[in-house]
């Protein structure tokens, strides 16, 4: 429950999306060498979870931060980002790593264990709560797997998004909020397409060398990031309750995987299609990724492989346009 342990995951989705170098992973190669697919649907529920963390992304793709505003008084929204202070006790003990100031929580996709964001919905911001919670019977540190435990948490402030109008998403190139929220869906039910193949298929096997090399970069920015915030990477390992030979396979078998996995369905989906990843695709990534940061892409961890990636999903999502079957 230590910050570092959200910062884990935080970092994980940073490398998920943008490990690696080199060029041409994966493309060059018989994408059902390694994968095998399938029977899987075209329908889409707008109810489901993915399709709602897709439609929130697309809001964050195109907003970013600046229709957010801080909030001091009221109550906690589901949607809300609530910074808080809390302590974890365990028999009325404060716990190792269960405790911090200043936090970050989103609520609606927070990386706690079950009950704390939900717990906080409705809290009055600047007062003080206790959740009783339970640490699930299979958790990473042996003296609170499933225990009961209480934390205090004081929600110092909520960060919370602004209504969406004509006028503000004018700013942002739509015509209107119907034109805004139609983008939105199209870009949400085709993404859901792509977990749909994704939950039907089989990960049989990995190109080797761009699997050494997913595994060497996620590992020197483990390093970076240790460096930076002046910890070891043991202590960084330690405080998500592993060894450092745990970590290092951790890495190697769930996080390089879990990278290359998405990457190979991406593929897939164009190989399937007939369609090639021209270098006119590449360069106008490259462009919308450069208008999105001062000086070089790979002093912000953007590589030619990133770019050719984030190429080929928005190819693959042009692929799929007019194929849900949305509910």
């Amino acid at each position: 429950m230590k910050k570092i342990t959200a910062l884990l995951i935080a970092v994980m989705l940073l490398i998920t999306a943008l490990a690696g170098c080199g060029s041409n992973i994966y493309y060059d190669y018989d994408i059902t060498d390694y994968i095998t697919v399938g029977e899987y649907s075209n329908e889409v529920s707008r109810t489901s979870t993915d399709y709602q963390d897709a439609y929130d992304s697309f809001y964050s793709d195109t907003f970013g931060t600046d229709l957010e505003t801080k909030v001091t008084e009221g109550v906690v929204a589901d949607s809300d980002v609530a910074n808080i202070d809390y302590i974890g006790k365990l028999n009325g003990e404060a716990f190792e790593n269960g405790s911090d100031t200043g936090y970050d929580l989103d609520i609606d996709n927070n990386s706690f264990i079950d009950g704390f964001g939900d717990g906080l919905i409705g809290a009055t911001i600047g007062e003080t709560i206790n959740l009783d919670l339970t640490f699930p019977e299979n958790y990473h540190v042996a003296d609170l797997a499933g225990q009961d435990v209480v934390f205090e948490v004081k929600v110092n402030y909520v960060t919370r998004k602004a209504e969406l109008t004509d006028d503000n998403v004018k700013r942002y190139g739509f015509s209107s909020l119907a034109d805004y929220e139609k983008q939105a869906d199209e870009y949400a039910t085709k993404v859901c397409l792509i977990y749909n193949i994704y939950d039907a298929t089989t990960f049989n096997s990995y190109p080797e060398k761009e699997s050494d090399v997913a595994y060497e970069n996620m590992m020197a920015y483990f390093e970076a990031f240790c460096e930076a915030n002046s910890i070891t990477l043991e202590n960084f390992a330690t405080a998500n309750g592993l060894t450092l030979d745990e970590f290092e396979e951790y890495v190697s078998e769930y996080e390089v995987k879990n990278s290359m996995n998405f990457y190979l369905v991406v593929y897939y989906v164009l190989q399937i299609n007939d369609v090639e990843l021209t270098e006119e695709d590449i360069e106008t990534k490259r462009a919308e990724l450069q208008a999105e940061y001062d000086g070089s892409l790979e002093e912000v961890g953007v590589y030619e492989i990133n770019i050719q990636q984030l190429a080929a999903f928005d190819k693959a999502l042009e692929c799929l346009t007019g194929k849900a079957e949305v509910k």
